[in-house]
């Protein structure tokens, strides 16, 4: 009984003492957060204030906010046009397609990839596509050079469609067989998906607007330097699209000039050219002297007199068994339009298949007699030789 009164009187003695030991435990621990907080000067309690990490939050007033700044990439459109000389699917070049298989594509085998590299290609079209039959002679290809009356097989447009998709009318041929010959050709460039201009028979057909986007528009005017009044016509057409600022860009392609003249271009093209220019043209592309023309710069605006043939059954000289293609970069960023050309000789065989001229030398050959008869600057010269020339319009 008594052991059991002694128990119960430790057992109180023990929680008695865990429980003051706590109180004292606790009072000591506030007493020292106390003593840290109100007692110690600044400089005393740095290091333990430093340590403990507490959220800053900073007032900011509202004019002290900048705004993000927006970055603007300025809009742009571009695009890569191939420009080539005469096109002329019959005769010689009959012939061949004939004695191959009647491939069509024949004289294009060897230029449909270059071809292909561009959103646009462009060529003259050196006669009407007809259903008469053509007068090419079944013996000996060289029989047929007599034949100036050109007829294209309408089976042409299916390769034209592949390797064009824009064809100037404004030459001697296209009436070789008088204005049927011109309606026949239309509805057969048409049904193929073919655009054309330079149609000096009907006015609102001289020209053809190329929309490469709301920002970049080119426009193609025609000229053929044989029909009585189309000079006049031709300015006008071209008067006109400037001031309605249809297109950024105005390019003529004028069927003219003096054939195998090489080494310059006559006085007539040269005064028409400069009216072109004059007028609001940009850029002007000649043809039909069936040879490679020198380059002039009027007015900070470039005029390539002739590219010469591109597709076409001339032997009887190496000047009319090559060519030149021009390929163009146009960039319009803002309002400027940047514009690089490519100059890009060309060699067509003796069974009339066009290609990229492969032979170094005899491009090389090609550029320097280019630069040489060119009335350029020097460092123009030296850009011909190169094959590449700027322009910002």
């Amino acid at each position: 009984m008594f052991e059991l009164a002694d128990n119960q009187k430790n057992t109180k003695w023990k929680i008695w003492a865990i429980v003051s030991l706590a109180l004292f435990l606790c009072t000591l621990s506030f007493a020292f957060v106390w003593y840290f907080l109100f007692y110690l000067s600044p400089s005393e309690n740095k290091d333990f204030v430093e340590n403990i990490e507490v959220p800053i939050v900073v007032e900011t007033k509202k004019s002290e906010i900048k705004k993000e700044e927006k970055i603007v990439t300025p809009e742009f459109s571009s695009t890569t046009i191939i420009m080539v000389g005469d096109i002329m699917l019959d005769r010689d070049v009959y012939y061949y397609i004939k004695k191959n298989n009647s491939d069509f594509n024949f004289p294009f085998a060897k230029i449909n990839t270059f071809l292909a590299s561009a959103d646009l290609r462009v060529g003259n079209l050196e006669g009407p596509i007809t259903n008469n039959r053509s007068i090419i002679k079944a013996g000996d290809a060289s029989d047929n050079g007599g034949n100036l009356r050109f007829t294209f097989s309408p089976q042409t447009t299916t390769t034209l469609a592949e390797n064009f998709d824009l064809l100037s009318l404004a030459n001697n041929h296209i009436t070789n067989f008088a204005n049927d010959g011109v309606v026949q050709t239309k509805n057969y460039l048409t049904k193929s998906g073919i655009n054309y201009f330079g149609d000096f028979y009907n006015q609102t057909e001289l020209s053809y607007i190329y929309e490469v986007s709301q920002k970049l528009k080119i426009a193609f005017v025609g000229f053929h330097q044989l029909y009585n009044g189309g000079l006049d016509n031709v300015l006008n057409e071209i008067k006109k699209i400037k001031t309605d600022k249809s297109a950024d860009i105005i390019i003529v392609y004028p069927h003219w000039g003096t054939e195998y003249l090489t080494n310059r271009p006559d006085k007539k093209q040269q005064e028409i050219a400069y009216q072109f220019i004059d007028s609001g043209a940009d850029i002007i592309i000649g043809s039909h002297p069936h040879v490679i023309q020198p380059i002039e710069i009027y007015k900070e605006k470039p005029i390539f007199y002739s590219l010469g043939n591109f597709v076409f059954d001339q032997y009887f000289s190496p000047e009319t068994m090559q060519g030149l293609s021009l390929k163009f970069n146009f960039v319009k960023l803002e309002e400027n339009i940047d514009v690089k050309i490519n100059l890009i000789p060309l060699s067509i065989s003796r069974e009339t298949q066009v290609s990229v001229m492969e032979d170094e030398n005899m491009k090389q050959k090609v550029l320097d007699g280019i630069a040489k008869n060119s009335k350029v600057a020097d460092e123009v010269k030296e850009k011909i030789r190169n094959g590449e020339i700027n322009f910002t319009f």
